[in-house]
């Protein structure tokens, strides 16, 4: 049977996982290796805004322009039964 020391302390066989290395080792290396990683999530956070934004404005022309689809069937509609009761009353 494996000794339950072992299971507990697996530095003791030589291995010693990356985020066990990082938080043996002092802080700055540590930092030194998030900030890009910060720089990153800070850029594509201002990207993803900008998208959002831009997304906004496609949705709000987008039901403008159905505002303006409807309306234009609604007078075309209007206009075709106006011409159907003007033909029926000519004949």
């Amino acid at each position: 049977m494996v000794a339950e020391s072992e299971i507990l302390k697996p530095t003791i066989s030589g291995t010693c996982s990356d985020s066990e290395q990082m938080a043996n080792s002092s802080p700055e290396p540590f930092h030194r290796k998030l900030i890009p990683e910060i720089r990153l999530q800070e850029e594509f956070r201002k990207e993803l805004c900008r998208v959002r934004e831009e997304l906004k404005e496609f949705r709000r022309d987008m039901v403008e322009l159905w505002e303006s689809l409807v309306m234009s069937n609604k007078r075309m509609d209007e206009m075709e039964s106006r011409f159907s009761r003007t033909e029926g009353s000519k004949q």
